[in-house]
């Protein structure tokens, strides 16, 4: 009798646990995040689809990130996003059982949902034909998603490709998150050509994809009549110094890109010459990072000869270039000079302290340097935090001591 009285008195405390868990739900307000929990389980993705779909709720933003969600799971969510009115934001990001089935479900309900404008779906498996699924909701006059993630996600060019056609129809999308997909010089030329008619793309992350030379013309292609991507990703993508020199050229007609990463893509004195060519012309370009690029310090003179001239960059990363102390006397001389850079990093570059106190030097006249990094190669720490020391002092003249 002990034993059945407590089980009931444990089930009626379960139940209550659980009514209490759909009332939090129901009445949140804006936000519920569920960060790497491992496993959610059907029934904690009920309540939260059970939540979604009251006309009281307020949900604004879901996050289930790592939580064990499979395909099933996420078509209960797909239901419940069809009915929804209020969620903004949904983070599903590394369920890796959503897969295909899941993602065609999620697509279905964004071409009848008029609110979710943010999609991260990180590594959760669903392949060239879930891709497809998503990429045909965004084609639909209600679509109102504004930023897709589909990072780590074996999409590869038929994938990119059907995105690639989206944008050329699409008007809401803004932010693209594309790395580690697979996509190669098929699906980069793809996305390229869309970008030669699309007005509303603002930034594309397409880094390790293996785009190659191909790609890197394509991209450059459409660069020189695009003119609303402000921000383009392409680091680790193979494409060498001939995939540069095409952007380069770009860069001196281009007026709308604003950030452009390049890392680990081994391009060279011959690439970062073309870069520093463009940068002597263009004034739009406010960040530029060509970290373990073999630019060698001949590279970083060239770059810092265009520093002279440029007017309008902001930010430069040439961390782990090998550009030692001749590249860094030569960057001190283009500070001296330079009006506008904030942001140096020449970390593990074969900087020796002779190139450090120059530049030291030159901060003592330069004053718009918000930050230098030279670490890794026995710059004494009384010299590091002389250079500190007078960072800070420009921070604060600008006001951002952070």
């Amino acid at each position: 009798m002990r034993s059945s009285s407590r089980g009931r008195q444990e089930q009626q405390q379960q139940e209550q646990d659980d009514n209490e868990k759909d009332r939090e739900l129901q009445s949140s307000d804006r936000r519920v995040c569920l960060p790497f929990r491992r496993d959610l389980g059907a029934e904690g993705v009920r309540r939260i689809a059970k939540a979604l779909v009251m006309t009281t709720t307020t949900i604004q933003s879901l996050n289930v990130t790592s939580s064990n969600i499979g395909y099933e799971d996420a078509t209960v969510l797909a239901t419940a996003l069809g009915i929804n009115h209020s969620l903004q934001e949904l983070v599903l990001s590394f369920n890796i059982h959503i897969g295909c089935q899941g993602a065609t479900a999620i697509g279905k309900a964004l071409e009848i949902n008029n609110t979710l404008q943010t999609l991260y779906l990180a590594r959760t498996g669903i392949g060239p034909a879930g891709t497809r699924a998503i990429a045909k909701a965004m084609e639909t006059n209600s679509t109102t998603l504004r930023e897709l993630c589909l990072y780590k996600n074996n999409i590869g060019p038929e994938g990119a490709t059907a995105l690639g056609k989206t944008l050329e129809i699409n008007k809401t999308l803004k932010v693209l998150y594309l790395s580690q997909a697979d996509i190669g010089p098929q699906g980069a030329t793809a996305l390229a050509t869309a970008l030669e008619t699309n007005t509303t793309l603002r930034i594309l992350v397409i880094d390790w994809n293996e785009i190659r030379v191909e790609g890197a013309i394509a991209m450059a292609t459409a660069l020189e009549t695009n003119t609303s991507l402000e921000e383009l990703y392409l680091s680790s993508n193979l494409i060498g110094p001939e995939g540069v020199k095409a952007l380069a050229k770009a860069l001196t007609v281009n007026e709308g890109l604003r950030v452009l990463r390049l890392d680990r893509n081994n391009i060279g004195l011959e690439g970062v010459v073309a870069l520093a060519k463009a940068l002597e012309t263009n004034s739009t370009l406010r960040v530029l990072h060509l970290e373990e690029d073999n630019i060698g310090h001949e590279g970083a003179m060239a770059m810092a000869k265009a520093l002279e001239i440029n007017t309008a960059l902001q930010e430069l990363n040439l961390d782990y270039n090998k550009i030692g102390d001749d590249g860094a006397k030569a960057m001190a001389k283009a500070l001296e000079t330079n009006k506008t850079l904030r942001k140096l990093r020449l970390a593990y570059s074969g900087i020796r302290p002779e190139g450090a106190m120059v530049m030291v030097k030159a901060l003592e006249t330069n004053k718009i340097l918000e930050e230098l990094r030279l670490e890794g190669d026995g710059i004494s720490i009384d010299l590091m935090k002389q250079i500190r020391n007078l960072i800070e002092e420009n921070r604060k003249s600008h006001g951002s001591e952070n």
